[in-house]
Order: structure tokens, then sequence, then C-alpha cells
């Protein structure tokens, strides 16, 4: 008899929660489709800027990075959040590439290998993968003049990827690592 009555109970209060279960799955879906639709707003302003005026809107890109890195903590199994991490990684790149301080452009540097690394790690198969590293070894090579660290991450490209359309281009990285535009010319000019 007892047994019946907290039966009787648990019931009603099973269909509650599952009710208001309900409603927390529609809130977290409109937040989530909220969140990626501000994003996507954001690289549409950021891109236009870039590609009209040359205009590198840094305060939004930075904004763009952090709002990414919280969406795809909050929902990693949305197919675009391997996207949403390599704008981030990509605009963090950028901004470390533009600035003149040192500081600026180590920390932004390293924060986009680490999102790279995000994206290797969380979404291995994911087309952008090889991106990832050669974005890596550019970052190494040109930014943080890390040459052994960028020969790593050519080479595992390379390694991953032998055949792909990228890697005669990656291969030359690797043959003139460290060198000026100045000193490739001279190169090419010399052996012809």
């Amino acid at each position: 008899m007892i047994m019946r009555k907290i039966i009787l109970l648990a019931i009603p209060l099973f269909l509650l929660c599952s009710c208001h279960r309900d409603g927390d799955e529609d809130n977290i879906l409109q937040n989530q489709a909220t969140s990626q639709a501000a994003l996507e707003s954001s690289v549409r302003y950021i891109d236009s800027l870039y590609l009209s005026d040359g205009i590198m809107a840094t305060d939004s890109m930075v904004d763009f990075i952090q709002n990414a890195l919280q969406y795809t903590e909050n929902y990693p199994e949305d197919e675009m959040a391997p996207e949403m991490l390599m704008k981030a990684g990509n605009y963090g790149m950028r901004i470390a590439q533009a600035s003149e301080d040192q500081e600026v452009r180590s920390k932004f540097a390293e924060q986009s290998i680490d999102i790279f690394n995000q994206v290797i790690k969380v979404y291995p198969d994911h087309p952008s993968v090889k991106y990832c590293y050669w974005s890596k070894g550019i970052i190494y090579e040109e930014i943080l003049q890390m040459y052994p660290s960028a020969e790593n991450e050519y080479r595992d490209f390379l390694h991953l990827f032998p055949n792909d359309s990228l890697a005669p281009v990656i291969q030359f990285s690797i043959d003139h690592l460290g060198q000026s535009m100045d000193q490739i010319m001279e190169e090419v000019v010399t052996r012809n």
C-alpha cells in the first residue's frame, strides 16, 4: 500500500520533471541558436571590414575568439564548433601577425596554437585538421620564429597528408624555413 502511494506520487512528479526538462532543452536549443547566429554575424562583420577596406576589427576579433571558445565549450557536439574554433584561431593568428607589440604577438600566437590543438584533439576527423598543422607551422615560423617547432608542424602535416594538394607548399616551407622572401628569390635567381 505504501509502495502504491509512492508510485502514485512519483508519477506526477516524474511528468512534471519531464515537462520541465523539455522546457530546458528548448531553452538550450534556443540559446545555442542565438549564440550561433551572433557568432556568424560577427564573422560577417569582421570579414566584410577586412575584405572591403582592409580594416582589422581587432576588438571584434578578440570578442569573437572568446565567444567562440565559450560556444564550443557549451556545445562541443555542434557541427559548427570546429569551424568556429578555426575562425577563432585564424583571427588570433591575424592579430598576432599585425601587432608590433611582442607581448601581444606572443599572447595571440600561443592562444591560436592552443585553439588549433583543440581542433586536432577534439575533432580529429574534421577536414580542417590539416589546416591546423599548417597554421601552427606558420605561427611558429613567421610570428614566434621557433623554426624547429615550425618544421615539426610542417612534417606532421606531410606525414598525415602526404598526397594533399598543399604538400608541395608545405615542403617548400620546410626547404626555406627561416629565410626571408629576398633570400628565397635570390636562391631562385641563382639556380636559374
